[in-house]
């Protein structure tokens, strides 16, 4: 969609922007560590009644598909499926939905599937089942406003198989602050992810350290940003190479007649935000993808 959205500007600088953009080699043999993600497209869809129900009626591709009602109204569907409370934890493809009713805990999926857990999880309650500022893969906390239902509908079939997602961060823990001689010290990644991917972990006698989920971190970087000590880095891309990019892009738009450059970095997990920011940019900003 960029492309085609550079390709508007016929000016010189959209040109030498457009060729820039095309005529700059990324190096891609830089392959970040990884994390595996497994779904059988097992879907939970927990709100009230009616609405869960209309939102099942467009999923019908999927392997299964579970309602979970939150209001107790009695609906037309035959797994419908009701709870005076409900507790979500997990990530795409191992999903544990805890009920509660009359005083009984039960491990949902295990009563509706006979399975342990759901792949994919969507909450259209408006106070959602889970409290991350940012939703984990697999969960769409629609009830909140964002992602909008009908991207959801959309995405959703699309989640059966394996997929796999970096390891975005590393931690040294030499330089980490957060045990010195086996006490608990600085917490500050641990409250400033929105992901809710980074725990303290240990004790006062095997000593504390704090630990970073791969299948939780989305890349946001407050954690390194909050660090005290520099401990938290991204694995890839590395600044230098980064660095080596942007200038190559530079030197190719200045090459194809190009003036006054500015650089515009956004990650490439953004890509509505920036198409939608690009239209309202001069054709001297060139967009980078990090």
């Amino acid at each position: 969609m960029l492309k085609e959205l550079l390709q508007e500007s016929t000016s010189a600088n959209g040109n030498a922007r457009r060729y820039a953009f095309e005529n700059t080699v990324e190096l891609t043999n830089l392959i970040p560590p990884t994390v595996s993600y497994e779904s059988g497209g097992n879907t939970l869809i927990v709100g009230p009644t009616s609405i869960i129900e209309s939102a099942a009626a467009q999923l019908v591709q999927l392997k299964s598909v579970t309602l979970l009602s939150t209001d107790g109204e009695k609906g037309e569907s035959n797994n419908l499926n009701f709870a005076s409370s409900v507790q979500v934890s997990g990530f795409l493809g191992t999903f544990t939905v805890v009920t509660e009713n009359n005083g009984i805990e039960s491990n949902l999926a295990q009563v509706a599937i006979n399975n342990d857990c759901f792949d994919i999880v969507l909450d259209l309650c408006l106070s959602s089942c889970m409290s991350e500022e940012v939703p984990v893969p697999g969960y769409y906390p629609v009830g909140r406003g964002y992602p909008k239902l009908a991207e959801a509908l959309e995405e959703i079939p699309t989640l059966m198989g394996t997929f796999d997602k970096p390891k975005f961060f590393r931690l040294d823990t030499d330089l980490c602050a957060h045990s010195s001689r086996g006490v608990k010290g600085c917490e500050r990644c641990v409250d400033a992810c929105p992901a809710g991917a980074l725990s303290s972990e240990g004790t006062d006698k095997t000593g504390h350290r704090i630990e970073i989920n791969p299948y939780l971190c989305q890349g946001v970087g407050t954690c390194a940003t909050a660090c005290p000590t520099e401990a938290i880095h991204y694995a890839l891309p590395t600044p230098q190479e980064t660095q080596k990019f942007i200038e190559r892009t530079l030197a190719n738009y200045e090459q194809a007649g190009g003036q006054d450059p500015n650089v515009s970095i956004c990650s490439s997990r953004h890509g509505k935000i920036k198409e939608m920011t690009h239209k309202a940019r001069p054709t001297r900003v060139e967009p980078v993808c990090a």
